[in-house]
């Protein structure tokens, strides 16, 4: 069952939004420096796996192609 007070959901959607900008603003330059890094993706990957989805990373040359259902 989803909770809907729990806020994670958006505040993920809301940092990877905000990946997207140009790092001109403090802001995003710290933000982004976080989520550089290793430990920043396993942040992301920790709150993906919270809500009960399931993370895969994986390298795809560039003339392949994955799908998963």
């Amino acid at each position: 069952m989803v909770d809907r007070n729990d806020r994670r959901p958006a505040s993920l959607r809301a940092v990877l939004g905000f990946l997207q900008l140009p790092p001109r603003a403090p802001e995003v330059r710290l933000l982004r420096q976080g989520l550089d890094a290793w430990t920043g993706l396993g942040l992301i990957v920790v709150g993906v796996e919270r809500q009960g989805l399931r993370f895969s990373l994986s390298h795809i040359a560039e003339d392949e192609r994955r799908r998963t259902s």
